[in-house]
């Protein structure tokens, strides 16, 4: 197993936001919840646990007011959600790293602990990915980065991000969602006031005293 010290202090985190929204209707990284930009909030998280962060887009509008010093586009136009990882796994490569932690710019309630509760389940594994109520979430997930692998899978034609992960292998890291899912994904215009709902409830759980 891969000790924990083996890991670099400062893992690169990059924000995939390139998606096309079909079920938002609109750009979904500057949708306003809970008075931020989606990106803004997802933004501000990863530099909280990385001075090495980049942003995935297809186009710089999907960044709205955001100037972000590490903008990267899609190397394969209309290939969908893959883009991003040949653009996370370029920007681990620039950084000198053999990891990186991949979010999406729709999840306003990212755990703190996520980086290091992958980091420490990772071993040998191709890649550490997040799961709560039983469902996947590559999209929050801490990969080791191989380039090869990763070009050979598009080769093959295949796209599917959980299919990359089960052909380098992975584990899966699971979350409680009691009191909320911290993964909760904003995918629909509905979602905007579920989520603040959740952010809410989000904020009163950790003021919440301890029980004795």
């Amino acid at each position: 197993m891969v000790a924990m010290r083996q890991f670099p202090n400062d893992v690169p985190i990059v924000i995939v936001a390139g998606g096309n929204a079909s079920r938002m209707g609109a750009s979904k990284p500057t949708q306003i919840v809970d008075g931020n930009m989606l990106l803004s909030r997802v933004l501000e998280y990863a530099r909280r646990h990385s001075s090495n962060v980049a942003i995935a887009v297809r186009s710089a509008d999907q960044a709205g007011r955001i100037v972000a010093d590490n903008l990267m586009f899609d190397q394969l136009p209309g290939e969908g959600p893959i883009n991003g990882f040949l653009s996370a796994f370029g920007f681990a490569k620039k950084c000198r790293c053999d990891f990186v932690l991949i979010i999406g710019c729709d999840m306003p309630l990212l755990p703190a602990d996520l980086q290091g509760r992958l980091s420490h389940a990772l071993g040998e594994h191709g890649a550490a990915i997040a799961r709560s109520a039983g469902k996947l979430h590559p999209t929050a997930g801490l990969w080791r980065t191989n380039q090869d692998g990763l070009n050979a899978y598009i080769a093959s034609g295949r796209r599917s991000l959980i299919g990359f992960a089960e052909t380098i292998g992975y584990c899966a890291v699971d979350w409680d969602t009691d009191p909320y899912d911290p993964f909760f994904n904003v995918n629909r215009p509905e979602d905007i006031a579920k989520a603040e709902a959740i952010i809410q409830t989000a904020a009163q759980f950790r003021q919440s005293p301890d029980p004795d």
